[in-house]
């Protein structure tokens, strides 16, 4: 922590309530549906980093930064990215960046089905339903991303979701021991392409930042149009498409 910064407390903070019906098998026919309310709120992504796009893993050994004037950048042991730059839990004005986390979804609706008829077909489905997640601009600082100088959300939600997935399955009895079973799996039926992530990087290359201007204020979008960092032409575009329409047959003989 920088000397004279007063530390951020790490805030992640989930409620939600979830209402759900569901119909066991009886009469040739299952089903149920859920709908669920959520609220994703703080400043701490977790330990996988949900702010930075494609992180897989704890960065156990993350790029830490270290002001190149102190001591060359070096790697440092850690959990994750988010505390290691002080200035990444403030906006351009000096104010905590609180706010909805990036997997904050509010509305997500599942729901399923199965009906089996009398001549050995069994037809079912399942599919979702949720509201897009909060997009930010997020500017590239030293090599520090997922800094939102304007804030959480200022750039609203991305989509809403949604996927239709079906199943098919008949029974043929071919002898008094012997059953041919046919299948068929379809995933995104409606053949859906939705983003599932917006690019929020709004520079490329590493802008300098003179950190003790963060609590006079100042304009980090003007900024970085003035330094030698540029901005990045994905800028709010989406990425990260849902799968197409894929199918899967199958067979078994049961005896």
């Amino acid at each position: 922590m920088t000397e004279g910064v007063e530390s951020v407390e790490a805030v992640r903070r989930y409620t939600s309530l979830t209402v759900s019906l569901d119909r066991r098998f009886s009469r040739r026919w299952l089903g149920g549906i859920s709908y669920t309310w959520s609220r994703l709120f703080g400043n701490y992504s977790g330990l996988t980093s949900s702010e930075e796009y494609g992180r897989p893993e704890p960065q156990v050994w993350n790029f830490h930064y270290i002001p190149r004037s102190i001591e060359k950048n070096v790697f440092k042991p850690n959990m994750t990215g988010s505390f290691d730059v002080w200035f990444k839990t403030f906006d351009h004005n000096g104010e905590a960046t609180l706010g909805l986390l990036p997997t904050d979804r509010t509305h997500q609706i599942k729901a399923y089905g199965a009906y089996a008829f009398d001549f050995g077909l069994t037809v079912g489905f399942n599919g979702f339903a949720m509201s897009g997640t909060p997009v930010q601009t997020d500017v590239y600082v030293y090599e520090a991303p997922a800094w939102f100088p304007l804030g959480r959300g200022d750039l609203g939600r991305s989509h809403w979701l949604w996927q239709l997935n079906a199943y098919l399955e008949f029974n043929l009895k071919l002898n008094a021991r012997l059953l041919l079973q046919l299948s068929l799996n379809i995933d995104n039926v409606t053949d859906n392409s939705t983003a599932r992530w917006i690019h929020q990087l709004f520079n490329q290359f590493r802008m300098v930042l003179d950190q003790r201007i963060i609590f006079d204020g100042f304009d980090a979008i003007d900024m970085v149009m003035k330094t030698s960092s540029f901005r990045d032409p994905r800028f709010g575009m989406g990425r990260d498409f849902q799968a197409p329409i894929a199918a899967r047959l199958g067979a078994k003989l049961l005896f």
